[in-house]
């Protein structure tokens, strides 16, 4: 993630930080030969602010936000960003839109790996992998990617439940103990039904991994583990999920590889016999 993509993370800053960024956003020229007095004072607020946001930005120093900031808007000049939310236009060709999603799709593969955490994916892992029940909690488009996660599962004899009605949410989550995982899928973080469960689960004992956006929200304060996906789009003005769809399968592909590993030579026995499976039910 650049330091450009790091600036559109809005949840991230105060009021009085994101001032700055905003007149940062309006004429980005204005860094090349500021100082950080300068900064502070077209945003109407002190030096302390702004040297708090080169620390969030993780910039040791304003020379070196500068740097980054110019080396990103070079970039993004020459290559710019297509629009997560609306990634073609009306009179674009077939084509053109298939070259959008493509950069889409890599530069949502690439910022997911970014703010990829090695140990919070092992342990992840390792719970996933140990638990008895592994129960998948989602809504609407989401609970497609939470059945391609537990055929992907069932591949290697590991049975995953995906919940797919409120009230059997609700009954699953109030009948759920240490036992179970639960594995809990929302890009804004803050459905009320995915909440309510959660915090039925914490009071069950549960342990709580959800997949949600970058940034404090109702479900990751109370879920044990966060992997965060991008967060480029806007809930009411995207139409359709593009970013976001490309994030939550990368983390989920990168789940089940996980769990594969850990008993790899008796996963890859699994999947070799569902696979001649498979195959003779297509020759049949």
């Amino acid at each position: 993630m650049n330091i450009l993509e790091k600036m559109s993370q809005k949840q991230f800053f105060s009021a009085s930080e994101q001032a700055v960024i905003d007149h940062i956003a309006q004429d980005p020229n204005c860094v090349i030969n500021a100082s950080v007095k300068d900064l502070a004072a077209a945003a109407f607020t002190s030096p302390s602010t702004v040297v708090r946001l080169f620390k969030k930005l993780d910039c040791s120093s304003f020379s070196e936000f500068k740097i980054q900031f110019v080396s990103a808007v070079n970039q993004q000049q020459k290559h710019p960003a297509v629009d997560a939310n609306v990634p073609f236009k009306r009179n674009d060709t077939l084509s053109q839109i298939g070259k959008n999603l493509e950069a889409l799709c890599s530069d949502a593969l690439h910022e997911t790996l970014s703010l990829f955490q090695e140990k919070t994916y092992q342990k992840a892992v390792r719970k996933l992998n140990a638990a008895q029940f592994i129960d998948v909690y989602a809504l609407g488009a989401n609970l497609y990617f939470a059945k391609n996660f537990q055929l992907d599962l069932m591949r290697i004899n590991k049975k995953a439940v995906v919940l797919d009605s409120l009230i059997g949410m609700e009954l699953n989550a109030s009948n759920s103990d240490r036992t179970h995982v639960a594995l809990v899928i929302s890009y804004s973080g803050e459905s009320k039904e995915l909440v309510d469960c959660c915090q039925i689960l914490r009071k069950r004992g549960t342990f709580i991994i959800c997949i949600t956006s970058m940034g404090n929200n109702s479900i990751s304060d109370v879920s044990h583990l966060t992997l965060d996906i991008v967060s480029r789009e806007k809930t009411f003005s995207k139409i359709g999920l593009f970013s976001s769809k490309y994030s939550i399968l990368m983390v989920l592909d990168l789940l089940y590889s996980g769990i594969y590993r850990e008993n790899y030579e008796q996963n890859k026995h699994y999947t070799v016999i569902e696979s001649r499976f498979s195959s003779a039910g297509a020759r049949s």
